[in-house]
């Protein structure tokens, strides 16, 4: 979980190659394709919005808002019509498969907050992986660490700890933009 969680598949897949051995070409795809098919018909089965995020985002209704995602624009829709979150975000979807730049890359989030018309410093990152924050912390924005595993993970030096979506509206409101 430390390593891998919010990381681009491709990343992951050659870390592991390093510490076993190396997929075949075909291998790979066909090991992507399934892992995708599984995951989307999980999230589709399973998935459900985290508790109190319905409420915040209601609330927080008056700020533009997008996802910015390691992961592509298909599993992006699916999370969003999975959890029913989707008119929240009016469309606005930045997929690092569609950018080709993955976070923590900064440049995931500066280019979707130009995309929107903001400059880095208007913008806060809401993300609960190490990499988003880290990247969040590198584009030069406000950033909130929804930190789902407090007794493991440590928010880092210049984000925001939260530990429930319901605090979303007043870390946000706390901000000096």
């Amino acid at each position: 979980m430390d390593e891998f969680r919010g990381v681009r598949f491709q990343t992951i897949v050659q870390t592991l190659e390093k510490c076993f051995q190396a997929l075949a070409e075909d291998e790979y795809s066909q090991l992507e394709a399934g892992m995708r098919a599984r995951m989307e018909a999980r999230m589709r089965a399973e998935l459900v919005a985290i508790p109190g995020m319905v409420a915040a985002l209601e609330q927080l209704s008056s700020h533009p808002k997008a996802v910015v995602s390691n992961g592509p624009e298909r599993k992006i829709r699916c999370a969003l019509e999975s959890t029913e979150l989707g008119h929240h975000f009016a469309d606005k979807l930045f997929s690092a498969y569609t950018l080709n730049v993955w976070k923590p890359d900064p440049e995931l989030y500066r280019k979707a907050a130009a995309a929107m018309g903001h400059a880095p410093q208007q913008c806060v990152v809401i993300d609960d992986a190490a990499v988003g924050v880290e990247a969040g912390l590198a584009a030069g924005m406000h950033v909130i660490h929804l930190n789902h595993f407090p007794n493991e993970e440590l928010t880092p030096e210049g984000a925001i700890g939260i530990h429930h979506a319901s605090e979303l509206p007043a870390a946000i409101a706390r901000l000096n933009f």
